[in-house]
């Protein structure tokens, strides 16, 4: 089982082609650092622009975080390095960056300690959740 989490943010409209490249060149280095960080379980990551912008509706940066299951991405929510990504992505972009996970065990439950389920604020997961809820809302 794993869980992917997918970021997608637009650059603000003034911003240069140059600095566009070097928010890529940073969020890579922030991500190939993190394996080596206390407390972070992350599998694998990436940041980069889309391959084919005419399908990307306006979203010019992208990344994506392989974490070994729920609870190594729930472990990552409240760590500062995710914190100081969120900080660094939220810090270029034009708007709220749209922020989306996915658990591939196939399962088919939605959410589960996510902060994603009809049941938000009930449940083992509910503290989780709302921990989830504050930190992305700062996105």
């Amino acid at each position: 089982m794993a869980v992917h989490l997918f970021v997608l943010a637009k650059f603000r409209p003034s911003t240069p082609p140059a600095a566009k490249a070097a928010a890529l060149r940073t969020a890579r280095a922030l991500l190939a650092a993190a394996p080596a960080l206390p407390g972070i379980c992350i599998a694998r990551a990436a940041a980069g622009p889309p391959l084919d912008a005419r399908g990307g509706r306006g979203y010019e940066f992208g990344l994506t975080v392989e974490f070994a299951d729920r609870a190594a991405y729930m472990a990552y929510i409240p760590h500062p390095h995710h914190l100081l990504v969120a900080a660094f992505v939220a810090g270029f972009s034009d708007g709220t960056p749209l922020c989306y996970q996915i658990d591939t065990d196939g399962d088919g439950e939605v959410g589960m300690g996510m902060g994603m389920g009809t049941g938000a604020g009930t449940g083992a997961g509910a503290g989780r959740a709302k921990v989830e809820r504050e930190t992305l809302s700062k996105l």
